[in-house]
């Protein structure tokens, strides 16, 4: 379970401040989908960080599974795919993920086959795998974003995507949400992608518009 308690952000200083959160509080609980919707500046990033241990709030607290955010236990279980991805553009598909496997603790006797199967769960075609990141486009960029965050199946994903227009289909974005199969783990999705995840799986997605 995810718990949030009256948890309050505020940036700035000298007089110039901004309240980024005001005593939120939530729980979300494993198999359950939670959508922060607003505009930009609405404080969906800094409770996203909060949760991730790489923001302190002011006030409040939060806990995952009874641990604090930042717990060595919650950090080992837990993948994340920022909304601005930064890659080593000359690696292939492939080598990008062997890195992570090997960074999340993967056995290398079964990098090859689980590389595979992450590029499967969110719909990235193998034969992509080969090519270099630089000839990606920017929802090929998104899926192996996500195909990484999903490596060894973590009981925590945290995913920031952009998921463009309300009229338009998100690239890579949670219309790619596929419904959950296989073991449970709980997960928090900051904005989703079509992986298939974990039946117990709980998402947890923001964005200024609502994803289609």
């Amino acid at each position: 379970m995810i718990t949030v308690e009256s948890v309050s952000k505020t940036y700035g200083r000298f007089g110039r401040k901004t309240r980024a959160l005001d005593g939120v509080s939530l729980e979300v609980r494993r198999g359950e989908t939670l959508g922060l919707i607003g505009p930009n500046g609405a404080g969906k990033t800094t409770l996203l960080s909060c949760l991730l241990g790489f923001l302190r709030p002011d006030s409040g607290s939060l806990a995952i599974e009874g641990r604090p955010v930042d717990d060595l236990w919650v950090r080992a279980r837990t993948g994340y795919m920022p909304e601005r991805l930064g890659f080593d553009r000359d690696l292939s598909g492939a080598a990008f993920l062997a890195v992570h496997w090997r960074l999340c603790g993967g056995d290398p006797a079964h990098a090859r086959a689980e590389i595979q199967a992450a590029a499967d769960r969110v719909g990235l075609d193998r034969s992509a795998l080969g090519k270099k990141l630089r000839t990606y486009s920017r929802g090929m960029l998104q899926r192996i974003g996500m195909a990484q965050a999903t490596l060894r199946n973590p009981a925590l994903i945290r995913l920031s995507l952009h998921c463009g227009s309300p009229r338009s289909s998100p690239p890579g974005g949670a219309h790619l949400l596929a419904p959950p199969r296989g073991p449970p783990p709980p997960t928090s999705l900051h904005s989703g992608a079509d992986a298939q995840l974990p039946s117990a799986t709980t998402l947890v997605f923001a964005s200024s518009t609502m994803p289609r």
